[in-house]
C-alpha cells in the first residue's frame, strides 16, 4: 500500500516530530551528520520511536546528548503513549523521570506505562 504525499502518514509523522521537540527540520537533500547537532539526532530518534510505538523499547544513552532539563519530555511522551523503556544512562538526573534500577557504574532505569 503507497501513501500519498499529505496523506495522514504525513501529519502523523509530523505530530511526533514536533512531540520530540524538532523544530526547523531540513527538507533540501542533506546528510543527517553534516546538519543535525547530537541532541537533534537524538530527537530525531524519539520521533521514530514515537511513531512505530512498541510496547517495549531498550535505550541506550538516549538522552546523553540533551540537556537535562529537555531530557523528562521524551520520557513522558512514551510513558503517554504506553511504551514500557530500559533505559541505560549515567546521568543521575534520569532517576527523575524513570523508576531507578540500582547499578554501581550506571543509571539502570526503567519506565512502565502501566506505572
Amino acid at each position: 500500500m503507497s501513501m500519498s504525499a499529505g496523506s495522514v502518514d504525513d501529519e502523523r509523522i509530523l505530530q511526533f516530530l514536533n512531540l520530540a521537540g524538532v523544530v526547523n527540520f531540513p527538507v533540501s537533500p542533506w546528510h543527517r551528520y553534516d546538519v543535525l547537532s547530537p541532541g537533534e539526532m537524538q530527537r530525531l530518534c524519539f520521533a521514530r520511536l514515537f511513531y512505530l510505538q512498541p510496547k517495549y523499547a531498550v535505550l541506550d544513552e538516549a538522552t546523553g546528548a540533551l540537556t537535562e532539563e529537555a531530557e523528562g519530555q521524551p520520557y513522558r511522551a512514551c510513558k503517554q503513549l504506553g511504551m514500557t523503556l530500559v533505559s541505560l544512562g549515567h546521568r543521575s538526573s534520569l532517576e527523575k523521570v524513570t523508576s531507578p534500577l540500582k547499578s554501581p557504574s550506571c543509571h539502570s532505569c526503567v519506565v512502565d506505562a502501566a506505572a
